[in-house]
């Protein structure tokens, strides 16, 4: 809960950063950056639990027929890149 609620947290402040012009673009209200960086709050917010159970299937096994021959069946080593 509390990662979920530290990168909700810096992603609003990205958000308002930008939306006050410390991003790339102008201080303008329909920022593109500011509104991607709301969308990514918004999805760290109200979609914490399906993002985090996708990154830990590896470690379950619970690949699709796609997944496995991208990624693998194994999980990575930790010293891996």
């Amino acid at each position: 809960m509390t990662l979920r609620l530290v990168a909700t947290l810096g992603f609003i402040g990205f958000a308002i950063g930008a939306f006050l012009g410390a991003g790339p673009t102008t201080a303008i209200i329909p920022n593109p950056f500011g509104l991607l960086f709301l969308g990514l709050a918004a999805l760290a917010w109200f979609a914490w639990k399906p993002m985090l159970s996708g990154l830990n299937c590896r470690e379950t096994g619970d690949l699709d027929a796609f997944a496995r021959n991208n990624l693998g069946d194994t999980p990575r080593k930790k010293g891996d890149i």
